[in-house]
């Protein structure tokens, strides 16, 4: 018995190098399966050795760093930035006691980062394996291993191994109120509690400002898996102690610039192919006779947590298409749970599906998320996409759809949130014109070829910094990666898996600890909104030629070719240093970031697909038949008469008409139009009005807004803003500013009031749109900009050349006569307004 027990402690010893007893690291790590070769450490010299190395590189725990290596760094980051580097210790004997620390940053100008903006990591190593033919079992214990560089420990005191490398990994955060300037540093060493050495490093804050990650446009889709936490830590799914230990990986996640909220709307939508299979988040009970009830407290449960940690543009409903085709309820006639198969287009399927479709969109509706959910799938075949995507149109037509797999036209135009395989590449122009629609395309990897750029342990780590800018270079909105924490059996020590490469199923490990694959991939990510920045800022400045210089090295480096190559690191850096010195044309006031380079959250909308017009959002607008002489040209004939209002196919018709003489009015004309005051206004944002006109002589139809309380005072001191407006046959549109500044000082051109020259096909279909920012108006039409009517800070306050810092309400009118648009002909009438839908966005 003695004897097997010293057998087992040896056994345990083996597997994992022990602590500081023993000189070993004061964490666990697993045996190192690759032996130390004396000979590398011979010319070493004894005591400490330090360097900074290179973040491009996962330096091999048994042998000295021999290349990367400087005993100073440097480099430039923008405000609101984080950036990278990495540390190496190593020695050929044993250091007990290590402790690595960075204090504050003090710039030139007196000003600090503190340190406690700057994270340090110890960097462990885990198991990995190789390639190989990428996705499909593999039995770990047939395939070489040795250990990677990748889980950031949290910092403490570390005992170094004789013979051993260990990395350190830095964050610097550098605030958003930085001051510009050169910043200088050290980071200390100590061993026993003396200072060993120290490692000097130089920061240039730049003055261009980085957007929090709230408000990063790159669309980040990590899947996420609250079952695997539940597993690992012991803790009963969805108690209270689980959903505490959840929220630190939400907010971890949110802090990269994640956008979608993973849900389960069934049982194992993935088949159970991960280590912690996903339940439904949805309770399926059948009643019997048809008749469904849905349980959505879990569902609810997990959405709140992930909203309250910051991810709150989309929620992901996987799947209506499960691997296997099936879909598990709990039978009330039977008191069991069922499990049955049913295929996309059959009888069953819509059996299934109908019931939970109608409940699911009424209950989303009742939360206020139906407009930020979509139902998703993955790597599901043309057919049974068209037959689910059928059902969905037919039943509950509200909701959208995401769908990660291979590009099928057929079906591009119903998914709103397109994924494709990094390989074959698609061609671009599908992006741009799906975006004139206002719909997403991202990219993925997988274990699938080709084997880079992906995020797997042995992963060279630039390839997950390439991500960002190959989805710069091809157009792409984003990325998505099937697994942020679908941890293995013993994450902390091994990364590999049954059935793809080590490191395919989670990107971060329990602590929540960070990796170095997951911070390279935000540096990635952080670049691409540089990039979108910068481009922004060169078309505002009509830099064309920089603008083209940008777009050349983005194509030619990060062509579909150089991403997929081993190559990565090259192409980063190259693509870095070019994109500095095209940044060297630009000043930080090119740079004000304004959120209109951002995705718009959908706030407020009516696509009046009621019978009435919705008297919650509007009011008819009806002037005093008696004293219609003393109103405004713009309203003398407005009228609550219901001929002037007609909801039909989902449109809102605003009609002038001759007035019939059957009511008591003096008034030729009557005329339809509606507002919001008192029921919605906003202030800053996006407002797109899809809408199209009939031309009669006279007929003046105009979409514009105005303040919800005049703050400064009656018209124009208060400000209006009018999106469009058009007269009679002309071929073009107004879009036009009122203030005092304009009004009454008379000041028209400095900056110009009015865009008066828009020329379109009026009687078209049209999107006009305006963006509101606190700087800026900027109206659209059809996605294009038209005109700008930015606020100029240095005029004096009693100027009013900018009223428009308080909420407006949206009116929309069908006019007829006035000054402005001259004498109706009461023979071209009937004319309308129609307007298809109105939508507001944050």
């Amino acid at each position: 018995m003695v004897k097997l027990l010293l057998i087992v402690i040896c056994f345990n010893f083996l597997l994992y190098e022990g602590k500081a007893s023993n000189g070993g690291c004061s964490f666990d790590e697993p045996l190192n399966p690759v032996q130390t070769n004396p000979e590398d450490w011979q010319g070493v010299e004894y005591g400490l050795n330090f360097s900074f190395g290179t973040i491009d590189k996962r330096y091999n725990k048994e042998v000295p760093p021999e290349e990367f290596l400087s005993d100073s760094w440097s480099s430039s980051v923008w405000r609101g930035e984080k950036i990278n580097l990495q540390i190496l210790l190593w020695s050929k004997d044993d250091i007990n006691n290590i402790k690595v620390n960075s204090s504050k940053i003090t710039g030139s100008n007196g000003a600090t980062i503190s340190g406690d903006n700057i994270s340090v990591h110890p960097v462990r190593y885990v198991l990995t394996d190789k390639f190989l033919s990428g996705c499909g079992y593999r039995d770990k214990d047939t395939i070489d291993s040795y250990l990677a560089a990748d889980l950031l420990e949290y910092n403490q005191t570390i005992n170094l191994q004789g013979k051993t490398t260990r990395p350190y990994w830095i964050v610097i955060d550098v605030p958003a109120d930085t001051k510009a300037g050169d910043y200088k540093g050290e980071i200390t060493l100590t061993s026993e509690g003396e200072k060993v050495g120290k490692l000097p490093l130089t920061l240039v804050v730049e003055e261009f400002v980085l957007p929090s990650a709230s408000e990063w446009s790159f669309h980040l889709d990590l899947w996420q898996n609250p079952y695997a936490v539940a597993r690992y830590y012991d803790v009963e799914l969805w108690s209270q102690e689980h959903i505490d230990l959840l929220k630190p990986y939400l907010e971890l996640l949110a802090d990269a610039g994640q956008k979608c909220i993973t849900t389960t709307i069934l049982h194992r939508a993935w088949g159970g192919q991960t280590y912690d299979h996903f339940e439904s988040m949805v309770q399926w009970t059948h009643l019997g006779d048809g008749v469904w009830e849905f349980d959505y407290s879990v569902f609810d449960t997990w959405v709140q947590l992930a909203l309250d940690a910051g991810i709150d543009r989309q929620i992901s409903c996987y799947s209506m298409i499960p691997w296997g085709n099936q879909i598990r309820y709990y039978d009330v006639d039977s008191a069991d749970y069922v499990t049955v198969e049913a295929r996309a287009g059959s009888k069953e399927y819509k059996e299934l599906w109908e019931p939970f479709l109608i409940q699911f969109r009424d209950h989303l509706k009742m939360k206020g998320w139906l407009d930020i959910t979509k139902i998703a799938m993955d790597e599901r075949s043309l057919q049974e996409m068209e037959s689910m995507i059928s059902l969905l149109n037919e039943v509950t037509p509200e909701f959208e759809i995401a769908f990660a797999g291979n590009y099928h036209e057929e079906i591009a135009d119903d998914i709103s949130d397109l994924c494709v395989f990094v390989d074959p590449e698609v061609d671009s122009k599908v992006f741009d014109e799906r975006r004139e629609k206002g719909f997403l395309t991202t990219y993925y990897t997988c274990c699938a070829a080709p084997e880079h750029p992906n995020n797997f342990t042995f992963s060279p780590p630039a390839e997950q910094a390439i991500i960002g800018w190959y989805a710069a270079a091809k157009k792409y909105d984003g990325y998505l990666r099937w697994a942020y924490n679908s941890w293995v059996e013993d994450p902390l020590s091994d990364s590999r898996f049954r059935a793809w490469p080590a490191g395919d199923t989670y990107q971060v490990y329990p602590g929540p600890r960070s990796s170095i694959r997951f911070e390279r991939l935000i540096e990635g990510i952080q670049d691409f909104e540089k990039i979108r920045l910068v481009k922004s800022a060169l078309k505002k400045k009509g830099e064309k030629e920089k603008l083209h210089e940008l777009e050349e090295m983005l194509n030619r480096l990060f062509s579909h070719d150089n991403t997929i190559s081993p190559n990565a690191a090259k192409w980063i850096n190259k693509g870095k240093k070019r994109f500095n010195e095209i940044l060297g044309s630009l000043s930080a006031n090119d740079m004000v970031y304004q959120p209109q380079d951002k995705e718009w959250e959908l706030v407020w909308s009516d696509n009046f697909e009621n019978e009435k017009i919705d008297n919650t959002k509007w009011n008819i607008i009806n002037v005093d038949p008696d004293n219609y002489d003393r109103s405004p040209d713009w309203k003398k004939h407005m009228s609550d008469d219901n001929r002037l209002f007609l909801n039909d196919d989902g449109k809102l018709y605003l009609h002038g008409i001759n007035n019939p003489g059957d009511i008591d009015d003096p008034r030729p004309f009557l005329t339809g139009g509606v507002k919001t005051k008192d029921k919605f206004s906003f202030l800053y944002g996006k407002i797109d009005i899809r809408a199209k006109k009939e031309c009669a002589t006279g007929a003046w139809p105009a979409l514009w807004m105005m303040p919800q309380d005049d703050v400064y005072g009656g018209w124009p001191h208060s400000g209006e803003i009018d999106i469009m407006e058009h007269l009679n046959y002309d071929r073009v549109i107004h879009q036009t500013v009122h203030t005092r500044y304009t009004n009454v000082l008379g000041r028209t051109v400095n900056p110009p009031r009015t865009a008066d020259d828009i020329e379109i096909d009026v009687t078209k279909w049209n999107l006009y749109g305006l963006e509101w920012y606190p700087n800026e108006l900027v109206w659209t039409v059809n996605g294009e900009e038209t005109f700008r009517y930015p606020r100029v800070d240095y005029l004096d306050a009693d100027m009013i050349q900018w009223p428009f810092d308080q909420p407006f309400y949206i009116i929309m009118s069908q006019q007829l006569g006035g000054n402005w648009v001259g004498d109706v002909a009461g023979d071209e009438l009937p004319v309308s307004l129609i307007i298809d839908y109105v939508k507001v966005y944050n």
